[in-house]
């Protein structure tokens, strides 16, 4: 079923004790990762008319919906994923067809009622291909940089840009480098398309309200004379972090170059431990040819872009060409992946690339097999090792644990692809916003709020921190992103949380709590989260019920009120004290009859039990 509004319940667990079994509530999840059930995906334009793809895979059987466009759908289908195979949806060529400066409504909408699936989008034609993780609305934000392949000798290597909505009325601004500023306004489906003939790395878009961004090159030459589409679908910089690991790809013999952009000013890069770069907010270094691995880290958030070369026509290997991937920071490593190869007879060679701490060597599985020790080699001087193991064409998994990162390679005459084969997008670099939410909770009714609206520390509007406006000394503007997730911790037992529906960034959430089983206790805690990855936390607690005459109106006793009930209270209406028919538990106002004031008495309890049924 198609939801026009997110309601961002992320239900970790609705618990009960296990004989009374597990609530499930659509759209909630125990992490933001890769794995989702709504991706809006916008594709860039290839070098010639790519065939573009979604490969979906998912952990159980799985119905997911792919249309084209989002808004008013001229292509539909509907696919089973079965655990172990990978499903590949064809699109319409045009929906890479873009028009730079320009809202188009080309977004690509995959989407399950049932359970989270992973996608791949694939934009391949011959000798000019690449991948990328696709990533789910739910880890969509509302700031990023961008990252693209800086050399640009011809207009078939232009940069290019697109941002697509999640929601109506999102406002999007675009500041290029040196400072000139694009706008648009879109609505749920609709993208923001932008090239041009100079590199784009390090543009910063804002958003009013969550959006995907995908940037690349139309066909990027690197170090040689042919060129390769890339892109990839880039995690917002609330999910960047401070240490990435990188493993030079298998194939390579002319060595591998990185890019790495900064979240704030006075960011320390280092490779190895030897000083890279200091960069600002903003800025970039886009390295040499680099052999070997290393471990990238900074004193503040960074994002790191790993570049294949061209082989085939430098003089290199035999196989490969340009691709392009975002690699996963440690404190986004996750214990299990499913993915899948690019796959086809395009494709000569298939490689995952691992890499995990000390602790997990030998132990880490590969499709279920541990991958023996001596396959391993460690990561400069750090605590993490790196393998590189060749893959089947399919779908694979990975397990360990302990978090480790993958990426997943293909190769092929003049042709190449380079994705993340999955990660965590946890709101782990709160920038612009250390306020934590505000909450509260009402034990009497369970009704709760939480508000996140502290104003702009920009009182004055004018974009600049004027003096005594930067109230915490962070050089930012900060202002609270509103609230994104509203959430039941891990151990939570017989709690159902309910939210009223809400949009990412909301200033303002009302929800509510209550028991699954009326006769036990309910206790746990619920997380209201911001968009920055603040959080406040309400403990709750609802006593059980020993004995069922303490339940208001329950007169048959069986833990509830219900039509039974309203017979027994009508069957003695008009007994008196000592009459066959009299029930003292229906004299409310103990006045020796059973009238009308009783019945409504009775009728109040009634009202509130449903009430507090729906919460």
């Amino acid at each position: 079923m198609k939801k026009l509004k997110w309601l961002n319940i992320r239900l970790i667990l609705s618990a009960i004790p296990f004989l009374f079994g597990f609530i499930c509530v659509q759209n909630s999840h125990a992490s933001l990762d890769n794995k989702g059930t709504d991706f809006i995906l916008g594709f860039l334009p290839n070098l010639s008319t790519g065939t573009l793809e979604l490969h979906l895979t998912a952990d159980t059987n799985t119905e997911v919906t792919v249309e084209y466009p989002t808004n008013s759908p001229t292509f539909t289908t509907t696919v089973t994923l079965t655990p172990g195979d990978v499903a590949i949806v064809a699109l319409p060529s045009e929906a890479q067809n873009w028009t730079s400066g320009q809202v188009g409504t080309k977004s690509v909408h995959a989407y399950s009622s049932e359970n989270e699936f992973v996608c791949y989008m694939i934009n391949r034609y011959s000798y000019t291909s690449d991948a990328s993780l696709a990533i789910p609305m739910d880890t969509f934000n509302t700031e990023y940089f961008t990252v693209n392949n800086p050399d640009i000798n011809s207009s078939y290597e232009y940069p290019e840009i697109v941002v697509v909505a999640a929601y109506d009325d999102t406002e999007v601004s675009m500041t290029l480098p040196g400072g000139a500023v694009q706008t648009a306004t879109l609505n749920r489906g609709e993208g923001y398309f932008y090239t041009q003939s100079s590199d784009l790395t390090g543009t910063y878009i804002n958003s009013s309200k969550p959006v995907g961004v995908t940037s690349g090159n139309k066909c990027s030459n690197y170090d040689g004379s042919a060129c390769d589409h890339i892109f990839e679908m880039l995690p917002p910089i609330a999910a960047w972090e401070k240490a990435t690991p990188a493993v030079e790809p298998p194939e390579t013999s002319l060595g591998t170059r990185y890019s790495i952009v900064a979240s704030t000013d006075g960011t320390e890069v280092t490779y190895n431990g030897t000083l890279l770069t200091t960069l600002n907010r903003g800025e970039s270094i886009y390295t040499d040819r680099l052999t070997g691995n290393y471990l990238f880290a900074a004193n503040e958030p960074i994002m790191v872009t790993q570049y294949l070369a061209n082989r085939s026509s430098s003089g290199g290997n035999p196989i490969g060409d340009p691709a392009m991937g975002i690699l996963t920071p440690i404190e986004q490593f996750d214990i299990a992946y499913t993915f899948s190869t690019v796959g086809g007879e395009q494709f000569s060679e298939n490689n995952v690339t691992i890499v995990t701490p000390s602790s997990a060597v030998g132990t880490l599985t590969l499709d279920g097999t541990a991958i023996p020790a001596e396959e391993y080699s460690q990561i400069g001087t750090s605590d993490y090792w790196a393998t590189i193991q060749y893959l089947t064409d399919g779908v694979h998994s990975t397990s360990s644990f302990s978090g480790h990162g993958i990426t997943v390679e293909g190769f092929n005459s003049y042709d190449s692809y380079l994705y993340t084969g999955g990660a965590l997008f946890e709101f782990v670099n709160p920038q612009g916003d250390t306020n934590s939410p505000i909450c509260s909770c009402d034990d009497q009714t369970h009704t709760c709020y939480a508000t996140d609206d502290q104003p702009s520390e920009d009182v004055d509007g004018n974009g600049v921190l004027d003096a005594g406006e930067d109230l915490n000394n962070n050089g930012l503007i900060d202002k609270d992103k509103g609230i994104y997730f509203v959430e039941l911790a891990v151990g939570s037992q017989n709690l159902n949380l309910v939210v009223d529906p809400f949009e990412p960034g909301d200033p303002e959430v009302d929800y509510s709590y209550s028991k699954i089983d009326p006769q036990l206790e309910a206790t746990g805690t619920i997380i209201v989260t911001d968009g920055a990855g603040n959080k406040c936390e309400t403990e709750v607690y609802i006593p059980g019920i020993d004995d069922p005459s303490d339940i208001c109106g329950d007169l048959d006793n069986d833990y509830d009120v219900d039509a039974a009930d309203r017979n027994i209270i009508r069957a003695a209406f008009g007994a008196t004290t000592g009459d066959a028919g009299y029930i003292e538990e229906a004299d409310y106002d103990q006045d020796g009859d059973i009238d009308y004031v009783d019945y409504r008495e009775w009728y109040a309890c009634y009202k509130a039990y449903l009430a507090s049924q729906l919460k």
